[in-house]
C-alpha cells in the first residue's frame, strides 16, 4: 500500500454519490440519533456530559469483565487458546459485516423498534457524510459502543456459571476487538500521518491484509451493497453472497439473524467447540 493510499481514498469519498437509499427513505423516521455532525454542534459541557455517560457504561463493562473473571473455575489449553483467538476473529469479523448489512438496509428505516430504526438512519448518514466518524474525539467513539457489548458480557457470565466453562478470553477478545474495528474504520476515513498514534502498527496490519484497507472499503461506499465488515474483512465474500441471495429486501428477517447470530450462533457454537477439544 502506497503511503498515500488513505489520503487519496478520504478524497475519493469526499465525491462519492450521495447515499442512493436516503432521499428516498428521508422524512420516514420520527427523529433519528444524533449524527457526528450534531455532536460537534453541542456545548462543551454537553459534551462532557456525553463522555461521562459513556464512561458509566463502559466502567460497567468492565466490573462485568472482573467479575467473569473472578468465577473462572477451569483452565484452557493453549490449544482452546490457539481456537478462541482464531474463531474470534473470524466470528467478530463476521459479527461487524452482520451489523452493517443491517444497518445499512434502507428497509431497516421503517423497523418497528426505534432503537433498530434510529441506529439505521445513523448509519447511513454516514454515506451522506463518509467522513464523519474522525471528528469527534476517539475516546468518544470507542466508548459509546459500550451499551453493545454489556449483554454479550451479561451471556458469557451465565454460560460459565450454566456450563462451567471459561469463556473470559472469548469474552475479552470480543471486547478488544471491538475497539480495534472501530479505530480502524476510522482510519480508513480519515488522512492519517505518521505523526498519528499507532500509523506505523495500522499501515503494516493494512499492507498485510489483517486489517480492511481503504481500498476494499471504498467499494462498499460506490454500492452500498458490498464489503459491509470493518474488522479484518476475512469474511466478506461470504456475506456478499448471503446478501444478494438472502437478506436485500428482508429488513426484519436480517435484524432477526443479527440477533440470533450474535447470542446463539456465535457463543453456543463457540462452547460446543470448546468442550470437544478440551
Amino acid at each position: 500500500m502506497k503511503k498515500n493510499d488513505i489520503t487519496e481514498y478520504r478524497n475519493i469519498l469526499e465525491l462519492t454519490e450521495k447515499d442512493k437509499y436516503y432521499n428516498l427513505m428521508k422524512g420516514t423516521s420520527s427523529g433519528y440519533m444524533d449524527t457526528t455532525t450534531e455532536y460537534l454542534k453541542k456545548s462543551n459541557k454537553e459534551k462532557i456530559k456525553i463522555l461521562i455517560n459513556d464512561f458509566k457504561i463502559f466502567g460497567i463493562n468492565l466490573l462485568l469483565l472482573f467479575g467473569l473473571y473472578s468465577i473462572q473455575n477451569t483452565d484452557i489449553s493453549i490449544y482452546n487458546k490457539i481456537f478462541t483467538i482464531i474463531y474470534t476473529i473470524f466470528s467478530y469479523d463476521l459479527a461487524t459485516g452482520i451489523t452493517h448489512l443491517t444497518l445499512d438496509n434502507p428497509l431497516t428505516k421503517l423497523h418497528p423498534i426505534s432503537a433498530i430504526r434510529n441506529a439505521a438512519w445513523q448509519f447511513q448518514d454516514h454515506h451522506d457524510n463518509p467522513i464523519d466518524t474522525t471528528y469527534p474525539p476517539l475516546i468518544h467513539v470507542f466508548l459509546n459502543k459500550g451499551l453493545f457489548f454489556t449483554p454479550i458480557i451479561i451471556e458469557n457470565i451465565l454460560i460459565n456459571a450454566m456450563f462451567n466453562e471459561n469463556t473470559f478470553l472469548f469474552t475479552s477478545l470480543v471486547f478488544l476487538f471491538g475497539f480495534i474495528s472501530e479505530w480502524n474504520h476510522r482510519v480508513i476515513h480519515t488522512n492519517l500521518t505518521p505523526k498519528h498514534y499507532f500509523h506505523n502498527a495500522t499501515m503494516y496490519l493494512m499492507k498485510n491484509g489483517i486489517l480492511i484497507t481503504p481500498k476494499k472499503h471504498y467499494m462498499h461506499h460506490q454500492t452500498y451493497d458490498v464489503n459491509f465488515c470493518t474488522f479484518t474483512g476475512w469474511t466478506d465474500n461470504i456475506l456478499n453472497k448471503l446478501n444478494k441471495r438472502y437478506f436485500e429486501k428482508k429488513s426484519r428477517f436480517i435484524v432477526l439473524f443479527m440477533i440470533i447470530y450474535f447470542y446463539f450462533i456465535v457463543p453456543f457454537f463457540y462452547l460446543l467447540i470448546m468442550k470437544m477439544i478440551r
